[in-house]
């Protein structure tokens, strides 16, 4: 530039050099939000999926999950009946991080329903095989009443039942509710649930399947003795 003296040739330059400026600065903010876009899109986690029921594990495709907050997930769910297990197996997207890596457990008496969520934070990485950790039966001491009738909204007649492990709350449901592989009928029961299993409520079953729901609490008068 300073070589140069015509005044008007030395604007022409200075414009011309300005214009690649903004030019070149136009380009790169275009990249730029193609760019975080890119990053925003590939924030999102791949899982596989896949859900059987009656089986104790299944296999899927992989799938990016919908969500950035996602975690890949292994589960699976044990409805059992007077000693009838179903068990459903599940891989997918979770996001209900409050359940995950533990047992949650229901438990009448007759009838228990316990499922166990895996999760991890990587691409695939819920491809393991899955597994429901052996049971604590260690009594923790609370008691609850209990119950189960199938066809009924009500308990005629009430037990009591040991409460085990992280089972510490007494649940009481009345409600429909379908078990693996059955048509959905009427249902009322009562007993032993982990501790803040009315606050997950039905959000995680994965075999068993939950229609119109009365009563879904865990009232402290259900609890008949702690020791």
């Amino acid at each position: 530039m300073t070589n140069i003296s015509n005044d008007t040739h030395g604007m022409l330059v200075t414009f011309n050099l300005s214009f690649r400026f903004i030019d070149n600065e136009k380009y790169f903010l275009v990249y730029l939000v193609f760019a975080i876009g890119e990053i925003t899109i590939g924030n999102a986690l791949k899982c596989q999926h896949c859900k059987a029921v009656g089986e104790n594990d299944c296999s899927g495709p992989s799938l990016e999950c919908k969500n950035e907050d996602d975690v890949c997930v292994q589960g699976i769910e044990h409805n059992i009946l007077d000693g009838d297990k179903r068990p459903t197996a599940h891989r997918g997207c979770f996001n209900f991080m409050m359940v995950c890596d533990q047992i949650v457990t229901l438990n009448t008496g007759r009838f228990q329903l316990n499922f166990y969520n895996k999760c991890c934070k990587t691409d695939n990485c819920n491809s393991d095989p899955i597994e429901m950790p052996p049971p604590n039966n260690t009594k923790n001491g609370l008691y609850c009443k209990s119950c189960f009738v199938e066809g009924s909204y009500e308990c005629e007649t009430y037990e009591s039942v040991a409460c085990t492990c992280n089972q510490g709350d007494c649940m009481e449901f009345t409600g429909d509710a379908t078990r693996p592989g059955d048509v959905e009928k009427k249902n009322a029961f009562a007993g032993c649930a982990t501790k803040g299993a009315c606050d997950i409520g039905c959000k995680i079953l994965i075999g068993t399947s939950v229609g119109e729901v009365q009563i879904l609490r865990c009232p402290l008068e259900n609890i008949i003795s702690v020791k």
